[in-house]
């Protein structure tokens, strides 16, 4: 009803138009289209991709500049990233520093960008697997890692190798870890 409406307002009643309409996944006659928008929510910003993890939680590192929301561009900018140093994952001075070495300013920015002291400091090197929050111990679990692996600092082969050769969703859990590009290779 609403989508009918935009649509016919914008673009017309044309054939195009209307089998447009009858292929949107939530379409269907007598559906009330406010109800539909309610049952599925659209989580903006929070985007899954392949794996298991949202874009923030892999703190952006996996996305081209091109594709950060603004206010993460913006925040990455306050870190001293533009578009040639995040897509060619750039090292920069901001990196060495320690988490409360950073300013108020440089901090919240990391925060927009996902990342938190635990792995900005040593990517949770100095957990004990049992003191691993959630979300950091599923993806440890997800990159390979046992209880045993974690607690004796044993790394699965799968991640024995370079930041472009180990999987997609491996480089995913390890980046909910703290790592990226430039702190792997």
């Amino acid at each position: 009803m609403f989508v009918d409406k935009v649509l016919s307002a914008c673009c017309g009643d044309s054939s195009l138009v209307n089998a447009m309409k009858t292929k949107l996944p939530w379409h269907k006659d007598g559906v009330n289209d406010d109800e539909v928008a309610h049952q599925a929510p659209i989580n903006m910003g929070q985007h899954k991709k392949k794996g298991k993890f949202t874009d923030k939680e892999t703190k952006h590192e996996l996305l081209q500049w091109k594709k950060l929301p603004l206010k993460v561009r913006h925040a990455a900018e306050d870190l001293g990233y533009d578009a040639t140093k995040w897509d060619e994952a750039a090292d920069l001075p901001i990196e060495h520093k320690h988490w409360h070495d950073l300013s108020e300013k440089e901090m919240k920015a990391a925060g927009i960008l996902g990342w938190e002291k635990d792995a900005w400091e040593h990517k949770y090197e100095h957990f004990d697997w049992d003191d691993l929050p959630e979300l950091q111990k599923k993806a440890a679990e997800a990159a390979g890692f046992t209880k045993h692996d974690w607690d004796d600092d044993h790394w699965p082969e799968n991640l024995d190798m370079r930041w472009d050769d180990i999987t997609e969703e491996d480089r995913q859990a390890m980046a909910v870890l703290g790592w990226s590009k430039r702190t792997w290779d």
